[in-house]
């Protein structure tokens, strides 16, 4: 409980900490979930990010040690809630610069961080261009969620 507690506090600080330093409101919103999402969860999500039919949405499935099965499971959620695009972000040394990924990211109206080692996920995004599409998304009205590792994906 206190690793969820602690990640939680962290995935705020992360994105409140840029906000506070632009001196501009943000227009995003946050929610954080944790390892099992029920479809009621996941309906509050959709309905949090406020997603309209041509609306995307991304996730960075960096966390995990097996990102395609983090993916996988959370698009499944998300398209028995919606019928909106979900983007695969698996961002690496090998993409980090991808302007295609990176204006995807940017304008995704959900963003979505899966569970698993959050130390993992801040090694591929810190001082990175990726970081700075997340805190634009966020500044910019997109909802930014994550979820709470109970358990490594």
């Amino acid at each position: 409980m206190k690793l969820k507690l602690l990640l939680a506090f962290s995935l705020c600080c992360f994105i409140r900490v840029n906000a506070q330093t632009t001196h501009s409101t943000p227009k995003g919103n946050l929610f954080i979930g944790g390892g099992d999402r029920s479809p009621e969860l996941i309906q509050k999500l959709i309905s949090t990010a406020n997603l309209n039919k041509l609306d995307h949405i991304a996730i960075l499935p960096m966390c995990s040690a097996e990102p395609d099965s983090a993916f996988y499971y959370i698009k499944t959620e998300l398209q028995g809630a919606c019928k909106n695009t979900v983007a695969n972000l698996n961002f690496t040394q090998n993409n980090i610069n991808n302007k295609i990924w990176l204006d995807s990211l940017k304008t995704a109206k959900l963003i979505f961080i899966t569970g698993g080692d959050q130390s993992r996920f801040m090694k591929a995004v810190l001082n990175t261009p990726v970081y700075n599409a997340i805190h634009y998304a966020y500044e910019n009205g997109s909802t930014i969620s994550g979820a709470v590792p109970g358990r490594p994906l």
